[in-house]
């Protein structure tokens, strides 16, 4: 059988603490160690860009071991692979938009040649709505890429890198899988 404890002790034993903080010296300590933290991290700065006419030099640094940056130089090369990846994407969208705006206006030329069968012209609706959907994807990745290249925790950097790898892993073995069936 368990033991009861004794809970009057535990109750005398708190009541005869006696906090004496002062709110104020607490409050500026705080302050103060916040703004040195500040100074700390402006002076040394934890993110080391890489330019794409830097890549090679970088990548010879990280094989040779020269640099010493904690890390740093990794992370910007995979931020450096995202960012151009996601440019990629962004481009390969500008040509899709601009692909459906072009068959769109072929649709409408087609519903005037038809003698304006309504068929056309929802068919061009529909593609100049699939063209706004194209623009708007292309302006988030356009952002994400920027976002990307603006971030500083390696961590967040290596996991969006490997979503990008298993998403690109993903799409070969579904073109793989369709080749089989076909």
């Amino acid at each position: 059988m368990a033991k009861k404890k004794n809970n009057q002790t535990v109750v005398n034993n708190i009541e005869s603490v006696n906090l004496n903080i002062n709110c104020d010296e607490l409050a500026e300590a705080i302050v103060k160690a916040q703004n040195r933290a500040q100074e700390i991290h402006q002076s040394n700065p934890t993110k080391t860009k890489i330019k794409l006419k830097d890549f090679f030099k970088a990548i010879w640094l990280i094989l040779c071991n020269k640099a010493d940056t904690q890390g740093e130089l990794t992370a910007s090369l995979f931020s450096l692979m995202i960012n151009l990846v996601f440019k990629f994407v962004a481009l390969l969208c500008v040509i899709v938009f601009c692909m459906v705006i072009f068959v769109a206006i072929q649709c409408i030329k087609q519903g005037f040649e038809a003698g304006n069968e309504i068929w056309w012209y929802i068919a061009s609706g529909f593609l100049f709505v699939v063209a706004i959907v194209v623009l708007l994807y292309t302006i988030l990745i356009w952002g994400a890429s920027n976002e990307v290249e603006k971030e500083k925790d390696r961590n967040y950097i290596v996991s969006v890198f490997s979503g990008i790898v298993s998403f690109a892993a993903l799409i070969i073995a579904v073109i793989a899988l369709a080749k089989e069936v076909g």
